[in-house]
């Protein structure tokens, strides 16, 4: 018991300064995002799969088909919403506040992740709460419909804090990898990037050839089964998805689907390097057009600072860490994966990847005091950026909502979305929230 005792004390002597860390990330997080608290289920997504739970007379369903909104595999998200709706209906803070808890977690898994490896604790928190408060993490964050990205973020970093200890590469558990590969890929369909993750940890890391082999083989295992479960759940369709999109940064387009075929290959091109370097240099709007002049200027501060952070801590690519080389993978499979479409929601992995590009730099480990003031300095500037940034929009969507359900009493949405949504549902929302 002595034993027990003393490693407690140990443990919580050892993390004071991070406990102290979480406590002002989760004050920060809380106060710039919990808006979302506020928000009411007045989405097209959100009522569809309101409307999915509470007709299906057991959860057991959801992880031998869709999700509600077609072709998408997400049994875990689903399963929550539906535990949510018996228990607390259509009461949207539950629901919101689980988004902020996982997002919450995500952060802190960071936080962790490169404090190992950051010694200066004031730059860890800083950088870390680029991730918190940011136009690329608020969907996930703030939205219930994407819920499942922030599964599939927190199974990641957990794969991340389990493979890289002290930044560097450890020889993981086969049988933890499989666990979270799985869970993964059960949160959404972008959870991919976990087996292929681990497929280029085989075969980039110095690890012994045998293991190294091993999670070769148990990451192509991983991958041909789903694609085999897909296939057989969903048929043909199991690997389409169209949304709209910018051909050139500048043509719009509606459907995916709707262009000729070469330029559907073109457009899925265009947005893999569209998400390469979006999380860099931040100059395309949510569908992936261009920013104007105007708003470029506007958003002048965030996509000049992101650039001076990253120019600040690039050294060659032999010269980078093992730790920065991962970032950079983390953001070429998460750009691969998301090839039908660009969103800042689709930049919520690219994002953390960035903060431990940064933090894990060599350049910044030894650099000199100045070189560190300099980037704390960024990093408050476009903290602040952030902050502002993020609560408009917020503010706006609140709004929105707002305005969708006590001034058109939801139609357009039923209107756009009909025959997916209940109206048992939309009558339980109106009769809860309306004023």
């Amino acid at each position: 018991m002595n034993n027990y005792s003393s490693s407690i004390r140990a443990f919580l002597l050892k993390e004071e300064q991070n406990l102290s860390a979480y406590v002002l990330l989760f004050l920060i997080g809380f106060s710039v995002l919990g808006t979302a608290l506020s928000f009411v289920p007045a989405n097209g997504d959100d009522l569809t799969l309101l409307s999915t739970v509470a007709n299906t007379p057991t959860p057991i369903k959801f992880f031998f088909g869709d999700w509600g909104l077609g072709n998408y595999y997400r049994p875990l998200h689903s399963l929550t919403l539906w535990f949510s709706y018996q228990f607390f209906g259509v009461s949207a803070g539950y629901n919101q506040l689980l988004n902020l808890i996982l997002h919450f977690a995500i952060v802190c898994l960071l936080f962790r992740l490169i404090r190992s490896v950051q010694p200066d604790i004031t730059i860890s928190f800083l950088i870390t709460s680029l991730s918190l408060v940011s136009i690329y993490t608020m969907s996930p964050a703030t939205w219930v419909s994407d819920r499942p990205t922030l599964f599939v973020a927190l199974f990641f970093l957990l794969l991340l804090n389990h493979l890289y200890k002290n930044g560097q590469p450890n020889v993981g558990r086969i049988s933890y990898i499989v666990i979270l590969s799985i869970l993964a890929l059960m949160s959404k369909e972008s959870g991919l990037i976990v087996p292929f993750f681990i497929l280029y940890y085989g075969f980039c890391m110095k690890q012994p050839a045998k293991y190294r082999t091993k999670i070769i083989i148990v990451s192509l295992i991983i991958i041909v089964a789903y694609s085999i479960f897909r296939l057989a759940t969903f048929g043909p369709s199991a690997f389409s998805y169209s949304e709209s999109g910018y051909i050139m940064g500048v043509t719009h387009y509606d459907n995916l689907f709707q262009l000729s075929k070469y330029l559907q290959y073109y457009a899925r091109f265009e947005n893999m390097i569209k998400n390469l370097i979006a999380p860099f240099f931040p100059i395309f709007n949510w569908e992936g057009g261009i920013l104007s002049i105007r708003a470029l200027i506007r958003w002048s501060p965030f996509w000049s600072l992101t650039l001076l952070l990253v120019a600040l801590t690039t050294r060659k690519l032999s010269k980078l860490s093992s730790l920065q080389k991962a970032a950079l993978a983390i953001i070429v499979l998460n750009s691969v994966i998301h090839n039908s479409i660009y969103r800042y929601r689709s930049q919520y992995l690219s994002q953390f990847a960035i903060c431990i590009f940064v933090v894990s730099s060599p350049l910044l480990l030894n650099s000199t005091i100045t070189r560190k003031f300099v980037v704390k300095i960024l990093a408050i500037a476009l903290l602040l950026f952030n902050i502002i940034g993020v609560s408009r929009s917020l503010n706006s969507t609140l709004l929105f909502r707002y305005e969708m359900l006590n001034k058109y009493d939801l139609f357009p949405i039923i209107q756009a979305c009909s025959p997916r949504i209940d109206n048992r549902i939309v009558m339980q929302v109106l009769q809860k929230y309306k004023k």
